[in-house]
């Protein structure tokens, strides 16, 4: 285990230690070992001739070296927590960037990593096993293999009967959204795969149904005690028999769409997105970067919240031979069943929950998106694992996910001391660090020792600019965001860089220095063609990436290797060599990540 590994669990508040001492050493020797190391007696150890020790809050590696010090000590590594991990089998699932998005291309498009609902977390808590959501749309298509075993009896309102096949497609989709079967070997997986489906068919062949359906079908949902019912569906005009079925049912959540035609509710209502009723969950549509959709509704006070919509991957019905298809869809259709999904999953860790209990705990959870406020009543995206943990009353499942983009203050002037906002973050962080990067033009270092929240410039700093890289941690893990750019360093005077000055710790001499700020992010920006051009294993190899306009960009290569630099608008090339800088790694594969602009590319390759 790394110095660095151990840093990170210290810092994460493990405290115990796995100590391995030699055979025969007495109770009065272990004794003084510990002492040494400034640890108490904690416990038995998992093997023999091995105990656990307790080290002082922040002490944690220093235990750890002064014990592997110690003679008589075998090894002493830190108890480490372990987690379960949920990565389905179901050989689409890498296509579904909603549930886990690690940056992947679906359709030509790239997003964000961790710009997801991160369900994944989630399925080792609840998968929304024994919860029934109903949804009211076109039918399902139950010969769909990913849906087997997860319906159960509803009602087709257009024929008047029990066969609810779907004659349309929606609703087959909506359905695998929600509770497509995991871990099939078969297509894709939902977001709550242990719930059922009661399908109630509302909606015609043509996709076009009418409110006294609509009404009906709340109704026997209602009735039939499902406590929660989707509806990705609306229309412009109001409807009283509908919202009288939502309001006789105040034990049913109603998870809504709030329409596609890129409008404001609050001006130009959608039903039954605008029903006043408390009972009444309206969702827009996102993307991949947790931006919103160009064609979702909008509303400040009838929006609730936005989830993923755009390119969304599910069940479809079968084709003319029979045999599965699935289909890609976009639209606050989609974004929809992503919230029933997590009401279910909800629902399946705390069936106590009331109607109400679990709207507050699902808006209260949101990731709060600086691109949504003002949008929806929430100001943001869902987040399925802050909304389990929640309804569960338990710790984070996931790592702190970055809302708000950390931000430098204070006069870019020597002799003046810059200070770094934490930035905002999702899912309760319990600290912080920071490392600063001094940039020379367009490359940037991190500084050693500038770990603080602040940071006093020195005359060595003139002519520089910085950023500040974040790590919010809780329980989980950490995650890191990159503050914006300062402006270049200037004297008290205002005057010039001194030529080849040189008096700050871990300034380069020499070297072009900049004159003004540059621009960090572009709104819109495209990164597109990201590859490692060459022979395998080469270090002659090129990194080739495509911008729509210059930006900053940051290259990652492994978990040690970060550059970055000024890319200019068209295709850049950046050698291997220029990336490890004189650095060797084991021949093996690793994860290089381009990032500019809000975007993200990843791409494994093998060095």
């Amino acid at each position: 285990m790394s110095a660095a590994d151990i840093a990170s669990m210290q810092a994460q508040g493990v405290r115990e230690i796995i100590v391995q001492r030699a055979p025969g050493v007495s109770a009065a020797e272990q004794a003084a070992i510990r002492a040494q190391a400034g640890v108490s007696y904690a416990g038995p150890g998992p093997l023999p001739n091995t105990e656990l020790d307790r080290a002082p809050a922040g002490r944690l590696a220093t235990a750890v070296r002064t014990l592997e010090g110690e003679a008589h000590v075998s090894y002493a590594e830190p108890d480490g927590e372990v987690h379960a991990t949920s990565t389905p089998d179901d050989p689409y699932f890498s296509q579904q960037w909603a549930l886990q998005n690690t940056g992947q291309s679906v359709l030509g498009y790239s997003g964000q990593a961790g710009d997801d609902i991160g369900a994944s977390y989630v399925w080792p808590h609840s998968t929304g096993a024994g919860v029934t959501v109903a949804v009211v749309d076109t039918g399902v298509d139950s010969t769909a293999p990913d849906l087997q075993g997860q319906l159960v009896a509803g009602y087709d309102f257009v024929g008047g009967d029990t066969d609810t096949a779907d004659q349309n497609g929606h609703g087959t989709h909506v359905s695998g959204i929600i509770a497509a079967l995991q871990n099939n070997g078969i297509g894709v997986s939902g977001v709550a795969p242990g719930s059922h489906v009661m399908p109630l068919r509302v909606l015609d062949a043509s996709g076009e149904g009418t409110d006294a359906n609509v009404a009906a079908a709340f109704n026997y949902a209602g009735n039939a005690g499902v406590s929660i019912v989707n509806a990705s569906l609306g229309g412009s005009a109001p409807s009283q028999a509908i919202e009288q079925a939502v309001a006789a049912h105040p034990n049913t959540l109603y998870v809504v769409a709030a329409g596609n035609n890129g409008a404001d509710d609050d001006t130009t209502p959608f039903y039954p997105c605008d029903l006043p009723e408390a009972n009444v969950i309206c969702v827009g549509a996102s993307d991949q970067n947790d931006d919103p959709a160009s064609f979702s509704n909008y509303g400040a006070g009838s929006v609730d919240l936005f989830a993923p919509g755009v390119n969304v991957l599910s069940t479809w019905m079968a084709d003319g031979s029979g045999d599965p298809q699935y289909y890609f869809a976009s639209g606050t259709s989609m974004a929809t069943p992503m919230v029933s999904g997590t009401l279910a999953l909800m629902l399946g860790r705390n069936s106590s929950l009331s109607a109400a209990q679990l709207k507050s705990d699902l808006l209260g959870s949101v990731d709060d998106e600086s691109q949504l406020s003002g949008l929806s009543v929430t100001g943001g995206e869902l987040d399925a694992a802050a909304a389990v943990a929640s309804a569960g009353g338990d710790a984070e499942y996931a790592a702190p996910g970055n809302t708000e983009r950390p931000q430098v203050s204070g006069s870019p002037t020597a002799g003046d001391t810059l200070t770094v906002s934490s930035g905002g973050w999702s899912r309760a962080p319990s600290g912080y660090g920071y490392q600063w990067e001094r940039c020379w033009g367009p490359i940037c270092l991190p500084m050693v020792g500038a770990t603080g929240a602040s940071y006093t410039l020195g005359s060595g700093d003139v002519g520089a600019s910085f950023y500040v890289n974040v790590t919010a941690t809780n329980d989980t893990g950490s995650s890191q965001a990159m503050s914006s750019e300062t402006n270049v360093v200037q004297t008290a005077s205002g005057a010039p860089a001194p030529s080849g000055s040189n008096s700050g710790t871990g300034t380069p001499s020499g070297g072009p220095r900049p004159t003004s700020a540059t621009t960090l992010r572009r709104a819109g920006l495209g990164l597109t063609h990201v590859a490692l051009l060459g022979r395998r294993g080469s270090r002659g190899r090129v990194l080739a990436f495509t911008l729509s306009a210059s930006a900053r960009v940051q290259i990652t290569l492994g978990k040690s290797i970060r550059l970055t630099l000024g890319g200019r608008r068209g295709t850049n090339h950046i050698s291997l060599g220029s990336l490890l800088r004189g650095r060797a790694l084991r021949h093996g594969r690793y994860r290089l990540t381009v990032r500019a602009g809000g975007r993200s590319v990843t791409i494994s390759v093998m060095v």
